[in-house]
């Protein structure tokens, strides 16, 4: 799936009926767009090691509360996946390792 399909299969919710949340929501869509353009680019650049959720926002400057969403639309179109191993975060948890399919 390229980009420009993922953008167009993957649409920011909004509330049904309000005017406002569409319109933020219209707003947003470009951003979503390059969050997963980046996430993907980096864990392509990472290989088999692949990264955390810390280690991706870390290394693209994307905050939690955006990246992880984002990542959830790169694994529900099927550009990345979770692994079976897991790495110690900076506080000390294990977190999953996921690479680019």
């Amino acid at each position: 799936m390229t980009a420009t399909q993922l953008s167009l299969t993957l649409t920011t919710p909004y509330v049904r009926g309000s005017a406002t949340s569409k319109a933020a929501a219209n707003r947003a869509q470009s951003r979503t767009h390059i969050d997963r353009s980046m996430l993907l680019t980096y864990l392509r650049k990472c290989g088999q090691e692949g990264a955390t959720d810390e280690e991706q926002q870390l290394a693209t400057g994307i905050c939690g509360d955006r990246q992880r969403p984002r990542r959830g639309d790169l694994d529900k179109c099927g550009l990345i996946c979770k692994t079976d191993r897991t790495r110690t975060t900076l506080s000390g948890n294990q977190a999953a390792v996921w690479v680019a399919a």
